[in-house]
């Protein structure tokens, strides 16, 4: 069966990188694998400069896209698949076709890396999207505005982005969970999709059941 996991840019700034990646390739191995990853903190950096420099919101995105495309060739050249980073969705069925894993970042201007994992967890027909994230479920509220917000185990993909739409920003650099972008996708394929902590892939490759479920509907 095959998997598509979707990285945070921010596991790229943490201390517990080698140790996600070493489970990421734990499960590669039992899987067939999609990853892709997010710019992450080099993403803002360079995205910050460019917005003092008053560069429009498409160049913006696309020093975030090349820095998710750094991410990805870290991830790449550690796994046992295709050692590049494919730069298109037309790319990427490509080269799965023939070696696997296979990693990505960002494809295009206006459109999120979460976007990217739905679109290829369609085409690779995944029985599962994983996000992995620095929230360890999905929550009424926004956990970081909402000291009492309550975790979510199972939550239908419209709630989500009903909870998601009360603080959406499309700005280059902002992070959001599932984009309308990637909802569509996800609600088109009836893809399921599991939120939980970057922290937790070992527990998830272990069979625990970890995070939340957002299910199609």
């Amino acid at each position: 069966m095959t998997l598509t996991l979707k990285l945070t840019g921010k596991l790229f700034e943490s201390d517990e990188l080698v140790d996600v990646l070493k489970a990421v390739k734990d499960l590669s191995e039992k899987e067939d694998l999609a990853v892709v990853t997010g710019g992450g903190g080099l993403a803002r950096r360079y995205i910050a400069v460019g917005r003092s420099l008053r560069l429009n919101e498409g160049y913006l995105d696309l020093l975030g896209i090349e820095s998710s495309r750094m991410n990805a060739l870290l991830v790449a050249l550690y796994l046992d698949g295709y050692k590049g980073v494919p730069r298109s969705l037309e790319e990427f069925v490509s080269v799965w076709s023939f070696k696997r894993p296979v990693v990505a970042g960002g494809f295009q201007p206006g459109q999120s890396t979460a976007g990217v994992a739905s679109l290829i967890a369609e085409a690779t027909g995944s029985r599962e999207l994983i996000l992995a994230t620095t929230v360890d479920s999905v929550y009424d509220a926004d956990p970081r505005k909402y000291p009492n917000a309550r975790p979510l185990k199972e939550v239908r993909l419209s709630e989500l982005m009903d909870i998601l739409a009360r603080d959406q920003d499309v700005r280059a650099g902002t992070y959001e969970l599932i984009d309308p972008l990637a909802a569509k996708v996800l609600m088109r394929a009836k893809i399921r999709v599991r939120v939980l902590h970057y922290r937790d892939m070992r527990r998830y490759l272990q069979g625990e059941d970890v995070g939340s479920r957002v299910v199609p509907e």
